[in-house]
């Protein structure tokens, strides 16, 4: 992303993120104004809320969790931690950045500190703020150390002489809130026979709302006319896109998360009469029985992917990952192309989607509307949604009487599938704890894998599945910290990949060999039936194709070695790649007909498990190349490999 899209964004968030407060008479939290709609109390402005406060309900077993960690990694005995919060009342998470799952917890109009999911112990551990810090030395409830007044500096290491009083645990590196005796509040780390200062706060305001029982119904009536004002505005942004794009096909895709169900019944009150579920054959049960729910509502048409295209990719490209999503589009934009070719026919096709700003960069610069560039099947993505914060949604539903999803309560942040690269480690536990029949299948796949790859354990251990050619620094710079070594750049595909990579540059002209891996025996007469979309002009002798181009000459062996000889090295990179394409999409093809449906002149055919160009009827337009998901992921990973071992 650039740096000019990077700081707009930021902005979107700094503009847009809800105020929040907290009804004190109530305990409860009131969104984008300061008076509850419940009690019509003036409500206290919750401070230091990380952008982009897209803060939601914790649930049960959040708040045991949360009450769990408060009392092992805070000291605090069961019987003293409802002087921070409590299970029969409302308590707000709010997603922070960490290397897993983190959230700031909000309790009684203040964020009381955080959560953080340990990836190597895998349990959540609790972090005070300034408020929940001043509560725990004041109260004297857990862990706390007060300190001789001196100039402390975050980093800084103290002296356990310092102390004037306390109560410190005997985990080494465990976290302990502390006073200095002229009243300034900070954290420390227990570092042997010392205490390093990790963090010193600001004074913040002392206002904060008594323990008092309080339940989302209390919430829903209290936010009451911030609901009725944002679902007026949406269902007026669903309507104007009706009449806009009256020409159009106009459709709700559901997937059983929160934010599609409220869109899905947004759109049916504005008057959309399509709605669709992609079955991934990969979602969780708690999932089905929302759309089983929902259908009672509005009239959902369900389509089901073919689970072994997944199967068949699975074997030669491995899992897939957060920088290889080929899952996406064989479980879910396939078969929704389909759908929608067979109910839109010629026309523009219009998704109305729960998308929400807050969710990530992309959809805070997409806006209410915006036309598609990538490989959704849709031309146009409207989103009605897009300002609403989770919370707002989550009380829409309950308002509505209409079904949330059990993973949330569950402790899932978002709602995928159960093999999605996008798991947090947290939520990879809750996958094992809750369907071990669906995560055993999924391990036993991973395990197939790892295997043949000849993988480390903490590939699994630490879930480095989720991605393919580059972890993100954070996590590499985690797992250092902890002593693994793990870099997913040197594995590459093991598969179906290139070795032995060599690029010779002698004026302009350039030679690219390679050889592929994974291929037992190069079928030549598969490759001769989709060359024509390449060349014309091509030769077999003694177990060589030659393929001649107008700059190029291509020679493959029987064995998997190929040379490419180019006029310049640019052209002899992409011809390369372009083999490559072509050689997998022939060998692996998994028949989903994308390439015959791509063709404008209907020159393809599938015959005997892979595809077929009809030379006389081919233009070399090379359209059914960038629509077959083989060619485009296979493209992916030989671009990645090659240039790696081009840095080398």
């Amino acid at each position: 992303m650039s740096r000019r899209a990077r700081e707009r964004y930021v902005q979107i968030f700094r503009e847009r993120a809800p105020q929040i407060y907290w009804c004190a008479n109530c305990n409860v939290p009131v969104l984008r104004r300061d008076l509850c709609g419940k009690c019509g109390e003036k409500c206290i402005f919750v401070e230091n809320i990380a952008y982009p406060r897209d803060v939601r309900l914790a649930f049960r077993r959040d708040l045991e969790e949360i009450i769990e960690a408060v009392e092992k990694c805070c000291g605090i005995p069961r019987s003293k931690i409802d002087k921070l919060l409590s299970l029969d009342e409302v308590v707000l998470l709010n997603k922070i950045q960490h290397v897993d799952a983190a959230d700031e917890v909000i309790a009684r109009g203040a964020v009381i500190g955080a959560r953080y999911f340990n990836v190597k112990k895998r349990e959540w551990e609790f972090r005070p703020n300034y408020v929940g810090i001043r509560l725990i030395v004041e109260e004297k409830l857990g862990y706390y150390a007060i300190l001789r007044d001196h100039r402390y500096c975050e980093g800084e290491y103290v002296d356990r002489s310092l102390i004037v009083e306390g109560e410190l645990p005997a985990e080494e590196r465990a976290f302990i809130p502390f006073k200095t005796l002229s009243g300034f509040y900070g954290i420390a780390q227990v570092r042997r026979n010392k205490l390093k200062i990790v963090k010193i706060y600001r004074k913040l305001s002392d206002i904060r709302a008594e323990p008092k029982a309080s339940r989302v119904s209390d919430v829903v009536e209290a936010n009451l006319d911030t609901l009725v004002q944002l679902e007026r505005f949406s269902l007026k942004v669903i309507r104007e896109s009706l009449r806009r794009y009256s020409d159009c096909f106009t459709m709700v895709t559901c997937s059983g998360g929160k934010d599609s169900t409220a869109v899905a019944y947004l759109a049916s009150e504005a008057g959309v009469r399509d709605f669709v579920y992609c079955d991934t054959t990969l979602d969780f049960p708690e999932t089905h029985e929302v759309i089983n729910e929902l259908s009672k509502v509005v009239p959902i048409e369900i389509v089901a992917a073919n689970r072994n295209w997944f199967e068949k990719l699975l074997n030669v490209l491995g899992p897939p990952a957060r920088d290889l999503r080929w899952c996406t589009t064989i479980c879910k934009l396939l078969p929704l192309k389909r759908y929608i070719k067979e109910r839109a026919g010629s026309k523009k096709t219009v998704s109305i989607t729960g998308q929400r700003l807050y969710e990530s960069p992309q959809r805070a610069l997409a806006g209410y509307e915006t036309k598609v560039y990538g490989p959704n099947p849709a031309d146009i993505i409207v989103s009605p949604l897009y300002e609403w914060c989770a919370l707002e949604v989550e009380l829409y539903l309950v308002k509505n009487n209409l079904p949330l999803n059990r993973l949330y309560e569950l402790g899932f942040e978002r709602v995928g599938c159960f093999i999605c690269p996008t798991l947090r480690v947290a939520e990879i536990k809750l996958v094992e704890q809750h369907h071990p029949e669906l995560w055993g299948w999924w391990l036993d796949k991973l395990r197939r894998y790892m295997r043949r790859a000849g993988l480390p354990e903490v590939w699994l251990t630490f879930g480095l599945w989720r991605w393919r050619f580059k972890l993100p620094g954070d996590y590499s710079n985690y797992l250092r910290s902890i002593g693994v070594s793990y870099r997913p750049e040197q594995v590459g595909n093991p598969l179906i990949s290139v070795l032995n990579v060599r690029i010779n540059e002698v004026n302009n002209e350039a030679t690219i060999e390679y050889v592929i891996l994974g291929v037992s025996k190069i079928k030549f007469d598969r490759i001769l039936s989709f060359l024509p979309i390449l060349s014309r002009e091509w030769k077999l002798e003694q177990n060589i194709l030659k393929i001649y181009t107008r700059t190029s000459t291509v020679y493959i062996s029987e064995s998997g070695r190929v040379t490419v000889w180019s006029v310049d090295l640019e052209v002899g990179q992409n011809l390369s790649e372009l083999i490559f394409k072509i050689i997998c999409l022939v060998h692996f093809c998994i028949q989903c007909g994308e390439c015959v449906a791509a063709c404008p002149r209907e020159a393809l055919d599938i015959n005997a498990g892979y595809p077929r160009v009809k030379s006389d009827r081919c233009d070399m337009c090379r359209a059914c190349l960038k629509a077959c998901p083989i060619a485009k992921y296979f493209g992916i990973t030989f671009s990645h490999e090659l240039e790696y071992k081009l840095a080398q």
